[in-house]
């Protein structure tokens, strides 16, 4: 009688319920996560897991410890009855205190590594996290699209490992508020308009402002596409709108008056412009700290993958999603490219966002989304557990690239700030860190 009432139950065994599925498919990209960072997770327990020139005997220079501060800084403030946005200490005494966006989605929920464990522990919980979170949530998605357990299992992991989010994620925040992107599509998928749109505003309000430039567009889009609902569009389009006024909140308070809020020249933006060489380049070509905006390798058979999914969904006249996700794949790759093509300087000339973005890759994350769904539509034609075993295999090894080296923290292996002193964080931020 038990088994009537479950779905999908196999005579002699009762299928494994929404928890256990869910705890196997964190548990699988968790170990992703460890592989990707591998072998400098062998060194976890006293360095940093990031992308960083040697340290020489004190802390590796590198963006992963102005992020940890921000980290840190977002719980150390809440922790004091003050604002968790506002930095006091940094740039002492030439500011007054300094607005900080960066820090609060993860740095809170860190607040408690931080004081138990140290600067060094929680930055490496969120590393190995956001590829549980990422995989996760992309999984769920292309899940709440019908698609296949083995194939959902697929595009998530296409999603983790893809070599531009794996490199944002070992120095830079970009990497796992990424996880935002399938989270947000998800929940707009179930109709949980609250979620989807806490999911999408916090994008801006991390202090994200390059990726929410993609990542507006892409859940009006993705809206219009999956719903003819009047009352899901008009709660969509209020999503959007509440999305773009963070958006511009963000800008006025941080942007404005500081070293970018004229906008960025075009030659700057020329130094982060790769070439196509790169897209087939597995080998990062370039040193920390710009290498991880070069790392534009998309594999070689994950795009032939991608590729098949797109000509099935046209063959089964899915015209709308097909459309859709090949703009999102298509528009970033292009915009990747910064001053190589001609279309770039037209938007930093007529299209006002993007005269202040430096870095033209910072949209490949929705790029890397949507590859990962073609793929898993790809898969979907042969979802058995043996197939699709083969397949996250071969997508792990083609999409893998070795980034990760251990980071050394302060000769006392506590990282780049006390966590409990004020005084060590002002240092910190004296010194650049």
């Amino acid at each position: 009688m038990g088994l009537r009432n479950r779905r999908g139950a196999r005579r002699g065994r009762a299928p494994r319920s929404r928890t256990e599925v869910a705890g196997l498919v964190v548990a699988l990209y968790a170990a992703v996560g460890a592989a990707v960072t591998w072998p400098a997770l062998r060194h976890a327990d006293s360095d940093f897991l990031a992308l960083a020139e040697p340290g020489h005997g004190e802390a590796a220079a590198g963006d992963h410890l102005q992020v940890t501060y921000q980290l840190w800084l977002a719980g150390h403030r809440l922790a004091a009855a003050a604002t968790p946005w506002t930095d006091p200490y940094s740039f002492q005494p030439v500011a007054d205190g300094v607005t900080v966006f960066q820090g609060w989605l993860f740095g809170l929920p860190l607040w408690p590594v931080f004081a138990a464990a140290g600067p060094v522990a929680a930055w490496n919980v969120l590393v190995l996290g956001s590829y549980a979170l990422a995989g996760g949530l992309a999984y769920g998605w292309l899940r709440s699209l019908e698609t296949p357990r083995a194939a959902a299992l697929a595009g998530g992991l296409v999603f983790a490992v893809f070599p531009y989010r794996v490199a944002q994620s070992t120095g830079h925040l970009l990497g796992p508020i990424s996880a935002l992107l399938p989270g947000m599509l998800w929940a707009l998928e179930r109709r949980r308009f609250l979620l989807a749109g806490a999911a999408l505003v916090a994008i801006p309000l991390s202090g994200q402002l390059h990726l929410a430039l993609g990542a507006i567009p892409l859940f009006a889009a993705y809206a219009v596409v999956r719903t003819r609902e009047s009352r899901a569009l008009a709660v969509a389009a209020a999503v959007v709108a509440a999305a773009v006024a963070a958006g511009l909140a963000v800008k006025d308070i941080a942007v404005e008056g500081s070293i970018a809020g004229a906008g960025r020249s075009l030659r700057a933006v020329s130094f982060f412009s790769p070439d196509w060489e790169d897209f087939f380049e597995r080998k990062l070509r370039h040193r920390p700290p710009i290498a991880p905006e070069y790392a534009l390798f998309v594999g070689r058979v994950t795009p032939l993958l991608a590729a098949v999914g797109l000509v099935l969904l046209i063959r089964r006249r899915d015209y709308a999603l097909a459309a859709l996700l090949a703009l999102a794949v298509a528009v970033p790759l292009w915009l990747a490219l910064g001053t190589n093509v001609r279309t770039y300087e037209w938007l930093w000339r007529y299209v006002d966002p993007f005269r202040y973005p430096r870095v033209p890759e910072r949209l490949m994350p929705i790029a890397a989304l949507g590859i990962a769904a073609l793929v898993a539509v790809a898969v979907a034609r042969r979802p058995g557990p043996f197939v699709g075993a083969l397949v996250l295999a071969a997508l792990f090894l083609d999409l893998r690239v070795p980034m990760y080296s251990p980071a050394a923290a302060d000769p006392a292996g506590r990282g780049p700030v006390d966590p409990l002193t004020p005084a060590a964080a002002d240092g910190c931020a004296r010194r650049g860190l």
